[in-house]
């Protein structure tokens, strides 16, 4: 037990050069310590969010087949939008 006392003493003999550190500019230290720590468990958590989607990602069947119609589908796609627009551009019908 006297040992240990004296190593705790001669650590603190050690520190005694130190200059003192404001309570305020301790409390910005711990808050900058506690950000850091949140900031690690949000990263700690995306990490490993992003490996699950990936390995997701990874295990879907593609289509090879609907993917060669890409072109065909997309150009679909635009002219029932056209189609739509021009439905909405013509006139209000007219009562008899």
């Amino acid at each position: 037990m006297r040992s240990k006392l004296a190593r705790i003493a001669t650590e603190l003999a050690d520190l005694a050069d130190l200059p003192a550190v404001p309570p305020q500019t301790l409390a910005a230290w711990r808050a900058a310590l506690d950000t850091d720590a949140a900031l690690m468990h949000d990263i700690t958590a995306l990490d490993s969010a992003d490996a699950i989607e990936a390995a997701e990602i990874a295990a879907m069947k593609v289509d090879g087949g609907l993917l060669a119609e890409s072109a065909a589908i997309d150009t679909s796609r635009e002219r029932l939008g056209a189609v739509r627009k021009a439905i909405d551009d013509l006139p209000p019908p007219v009562a008899r």
